[in-house]
This record gives structure tokens, sequence and C-alpha cells, in this order.
């Protein structure tokens, strides 16, 4: 995760300095997220699984919803609820990497080094299943660079767009508009093997696959 939100969101007790959460997102896992409250962004511990207060049990969102595909998010009702009720997040990251099979991970970064990728995200407040917020991912079909490589990719907003994502007032539908694969010069890639992305880097290490 970035660094950054990291370093704030341990200072709020949550996520653990030193812990395997300053260099991964997983779902199940703590990790920051930015909201808008009072017109301010604010990061903010999260959940990484998306929990709704009628889901069956706290792994819920760890199974079944770390992924929203942008497509139906207005028809599965895990996900149309927070997108119509404007809980709307951005997830900040230095890179991230999707899995390619046979030990072999597809590891993403912007094209500018001083850049950081804002991922589209939903969220829910705590509940009786989750202390936290708890938020999930939204994905997209990919660009002309992930394409070749795999069939989903997190949805990436400019600086624009991100506004107008995390506005609690943006019409849902102009909201979905922005669901759609980033220019694809924004992006890099290399191609490594399983035993060299869990030796780790400071990077993100999330699966887009959706379920």
């Amino acid at each position: 995760m970035d660094r950054d939100a990291i370093e704030f969101a341990a200072s709020i007790g949550g996520v653990r300095e030193g812990s395997e959460a300053e260099r991964e997102a997983f779902p199940g896992s703590t990790s920051p997220i930015i909201v808008l409250e009072n017109g301010q962004r604010k990061i903010v511990a999260s959940h990484f699984g998306l929990t709704p207060p009628w889901a069956k049990d706290a792994d819920f969102g760890k199974k079944y919803a770390y992924n929203g595909r942008g497509e139906s998010i207005l028809e599965k009702p895990t996900f149309r609820e927070p997108m119509l009720r404007g809980r709307r997040c951005l997830v900040r990251v230095v890179s991230f990497k999707e899995n390619l099979g046979k030990n072999m991970w597809l590891h993403v970064f912007p094209k500018d080094p001083e850049a950081r990728i804002y991922i589209a995200g939903l969220w829910e407040p705590a509940n009786k299943h989750i202390a936290s917020r708890s938020h999930c991912l939204v994905t997209t079909i990919p660009n002309s660079l992930i394409g070749p490589y795999h069939d989903r990719m997190p949805v990436i907003l400019d600086d624009a767009e991100q506004e107008l994502w995390l506005d609690p007032s943006t019409d849902p539908r102009e909201a979905q508009k922005l669901i759609k694969p980033c220019q694809p010069d924004w992006l890099s890639f290399v191609e490594v093997d399983e035993s060299a992305a869990r030796r780790g880097r400071h990077q993100s290490h999330i699966d887009f696959d959706d379920e």
C-alpha cells in the first residue's frame, strides 16, 4: 500500500507498523482507504472485503465481496446500496499484482515513478460483523496493456474523476460512467514469479479476479 496512507492509518490504530499490512493488501486484511467527509479527504482504516449488515457472517466480504464488477454494480444488492448512497472511496497504492497462474504474477505500476494509483472502491459502515468500515475495489474490462494477460483490471481514476467518485452528491449513474479502463500509457508492468513476489518490496498484492 502507499506509504503515506499506511503511516496515517497506523497513527489512528488501523494498520500496525511493522506488519505485513504495511506492504500488502489482501481480502480480510485491514488497510487504509480515502473517503470524503465534510468536503475533505480523510484516510481511515477499513476491512478489505465489503460486509453489509445483512451478511451471514464476518467472512462474507473476504470470500465474496472484495471486488465489485463495475458493469453490474447498480444491480447486485451487495454493491448497489453503497453506490446509491454515495459511500464511495479510493484506495491509493504504489502498485498491484494480477495472478497469471503457474506461479507467475503481472506486477503493474505507474509509468511515472513519482505517481500513485488511485483505485475506485465502495465502503460500508461498521456493523455487527466488522468493527471498522469495510470496502471493496471496483473492477472493469482491461485496457490494451492488461488485456493480453488478464480479463479484468481495477478502475484507476485521474484527479478530476477522483473528485466526482468521492463526492456523495454525484449521481450514481454519473459515477458509474467513471467505471472504465484507464489509459494504457499511464502504466508499466513486469512479469515476476511467485517466489519473488512473496519476498515483498513494499508493494500491493491484490488478485483482481471477481467472485
